[in-house]
């Protein structure tokens, strides 16, 4: 596949010999080799969001917490035409059950995750559409990937900052609950015990219900507990 980078420079991908990574709706992750520090992103379904100035406003944002956008390519040799890609920083999934981390992997991680939401928003970035195809848990950090479905707001006031703020704060809860979600699905059955059921509702609740910029209301309920399965099965 021949693009053009960001520089408008010709690359040749030569996608049959690359490493498959994922897929999802907009498109398929690949890496150049098994050991390479970063992956491409194909895009087969661009919405219309994805431009120059929206990877700019991402790449200008230092956070470990945000994915490092390292480069992203043009069909043919112009600002003007369709993006089919981006190059960004690879990610090393933990290989851990999230809900058997220490407690502060999650607390320290949403806390800084809603620090980020306020961020974006202050660089007129609001993002949608947040689900477990779009973060990465590695071993310290989770990190939001893929800019399919952020937005750059041209038109802009503080009305409109409060509102996109509001949204990626509520966007990061929602995250977090689908995160933790997820991994009971995937590892646990709510028969194994009688308090999972009611302990997975109040999860659902803190996380989605509260719509709070901090995180002051999910540290006063989990911080008792030394990992999120013992507050799912009441242990202390």
């Amino acid at each position: 596949m021949t693009c053009y980078d960001k520089y408008l420079n010709e690359v040749n991908f030569p996608k049959n010999d690359m490493i498959f990574v994922g897929e999802g709706i907009y498109g398929s992750v690949y890496r150049h080799e098994a050991n390479s520090t970063s992956c491409v992103k194909f895009i087969r379904n661009d919405r219309g969001r994805l431009n120059k100035d929206l990877f700019a406003a991402l790449s200008s944002i230092n956070s470990d917490y945000l994915y490092k956008l390292l480069n992203f390519y043009y069909k043919s040799k112009s600002y003007d035409s369709n993006l089919i890609g981006y190059e960004m920083k690879y990610y090393e999934p933990t290989k851990e059950n999230i809900l058997y981390l220490p407690i502060d992997y999650i607390l320290n991680n949403f806390n800084e995750l809603l620090k980020l939401g306020d961020i974006l928003a202050k660089n007129q970035i609001e993002f949608f559409d947040i689900h477990n195809g779009n973060f990465i848990c590695t071993d310290d950090k989770i990190v939001l990937i893929d800019a399919d479905e952020y937005m750059l707001h041209n038109d802009w006031s503080d009305q409109i900052y409060d509102m996109v703020k509001y949204n990626n704060c509520y966007e990061m809860r929602f995250l977090m609950y689908q995160l933790l979600d997820s991994a009971i699905d995937e590892y646990l059955d709510d028969d194994d015990n009688p308090n999972l059921i009611n302990n997975r509702n109040q999860l659902r609740m803190l996380f989605t219900m509260v719509k709070s910029y901090n995180s002051d209301d999910i540290v006063k309920v989990l911080k008792p507990h030394n990992r999120t399965i013992d507050f799912l099965t009441n242990k202390i």
